[in-house]
């Protein structure tokens, strides 16, 4: 995964965009303590930074996640056995 930029960091808000196998991924943390969302997502976005599938993100932990690790599970599932039959009626 390659990183590309910052596209925002706030302490309660960070987001950073990847690049990996031609498709983009943003990197996205949140934290709004007094509507209980503190949490960590990848979600596919575009060349530009704008995140295109809210409802599917690749991962989805609680709390903050560094981005490094964060992007791992990311590549982990992207290049996992389940993640390739889900994409692939063939596989």
């Amino acid at each position: 995964m390659n990183f590309i930029e910052v596209i925002v960091n706030e302490l309660d808000r960070k987001q950073a965009l990847f690049e990996y196998q031609g498709e983009y991924y943003i990197y996205s943390y949140s934290c709004v303590l007094d509507m209980c969302v503190n949490e960590t997502f990848v979600f596919r976005g575009d060349a530009d930074g704008t995140i295109t599938d809210y409802g599917n993100p690749i991962v989805e932990l609680d709390g903050f996640v560094p981005s490094d690790e964060a992007i791992q599970a990311a590549v982990n599932f992207l290049n996992s056995k389940d993640y390739l039959k889900e994409e692939s009626p063939h596989a």
